[in-house]
């Protein structure tokens, strides 16, 4: 019985150092991807600049979550409008939405993204935020198959919205209300 105690203790130790081995080696593939994609705009003449954009929540009510369906099956609907400067000093495109959730936010899903014409409008694409200019964004993401049940509250592990630089701007766990 002790060989057999022992034995999974070995074998908790090795699944605990693997996890650990293989959370750092993915860091490190991140990261040298980062500094390749740098590396290569450099070379052809383009800094990519550092920072860009800061994304701001706006009040709780702008996020909220619904069931929906693709055919008969359930889906989740989720929506959020966030406040996106520019602090660059040329145009900047909001491009991209990813909504990361699940344990440690290891699931990840793209959603659509669109920017408004001026703070105020209510008119919304794919438009540029000039060099110190506000704009309110807003995401839409369909999550099939649902992760929450209907008038539970939804918590994202993080919303991350990617320029057309590839420079990403991350807000972590955003609550989504359901309506």
């Amino acid at each position: 019985m002790h060989i057999l105690q022992g034995i999974a203790t070995v074998v908790g130790y090795l699944v605990v150092i693997g996890g650990g081995l293989g959370g750092l080696v993915r860091f490190g593939f991140w990261a040298l991807d980062e500094v390749q994609k740098r590396r290569q705009a450099a070379a052809q003449g383009y800094k990519i600049p550092p920072s860009t954009l800061t994304v701001a929540l706006q009040q709780q009510r702008e996020y909220w979550w619904h069931m929906g369906g693709v055919g008969q099956d359930p889906a989740m609907q989720i929506v959020g409008r966030f406040t996106v400067t520019n602090v660059y000093s040329r145009p900047v495109r909001a491009v991209q939405v990813e909504l990361r959730y699940g344990l440690f936010g290891r699931k990840s899903i793209i959603g659509d993204l669109s920017v408004s014409q001026s703070l105020n409008s209510n008119y919304y694409d794919a438009f540029p935020i000039p060099p110190g200019d506000t704009r309110n964004a807003s995401c839409h993401v369909w999550l099939y198959p649902p992760v929450a049940k209907k008038r539970e509250k939804f918590v994202a592990h993080s919303v991350t919205i990617t320029d057309h630089f590839g420079n990403r701007h991350k807000i972590k766990s955003v609550s989504f209300e359901y309506q």
